[in-house]
């Protein structure tokens, strides 16, 4: 069965596309998965980053067409938050004493030293991310290298016996693995 989109829907589709929906990518085992959150459920893949954004735009111009066409509400985008640098915590007593302590040894202020640490944590989170999107990137590649080696199941190897062209013999030896 056949559905004829209306042009009006292509229009609306359009219009929707255009705005700044939030994608986020997340790395996966083989590739990237992505999605968009203020549209429920329309999420997408593909084996890099760019084939991934390519292909979620694919599914959110069909998961636009699918609601426009039988009158789904559509969520508008969210506005992309704003933040003031501000934080107020609450933590216990011992964790203040030993962060102020901390602070005073180093010779500043307990806020100073508390956007240190969380810098230092910070950047380590990313880079341990980094190093589990390589480590993932690595063991893809070795899959892919043992799919080949696995293929590799008989090869036969011939060589040349003797030196005159006249009497050629060839030896064949068969190697598996």
């Amino acid at each position: 069965m056949t559905v004829e989109i209306r042009p009006d829907i292509d229009q609306e589709v359009e219009r929707y596309m255009a705005l700044p929906y939030r994608i986020e990518i997340i790395l996966d085992e083989g590739g990237y998965v992505v999605a968009i959150p203020d549209l429920p459920s329309c999420m997408s893949q593909g084996t890099t980053a760019e084939e991934a954004l390519e292909m979620i735009r694919d599914a959110q111009k069909v998961w636009l067409t699918s609601a426009l066409t039988h009158g789904d509400p559509i969520p508008a985008p969210r506005p992309e938050p704003t933040y003031s640098g501000k934080l107020l915590l609450r933590l216990p007593k011992a964790l203040h004493r030993r962060l102020a302590e901390g602070a005073d040894g180093d010779g500043v202020s307990l806020n100073q030293y508390v956007v240190a640490l969380l810098a230092k944590g910070d950047a380590a989170l990313s880079l341990s991310g980094q190093i589990d999107k390589r480590l993932m990137d690595i063991q893809a590649s070795l899959a892919t290298l043992g799919e080949s080696r696995d293929r590799i199941d008989d090869v036969d190897l011939t060589k040349q016996v003797g030196d005159d062209a006249s009497t050629r013999m060839v030896e064949k030896t068969s190697v598996r693995r």
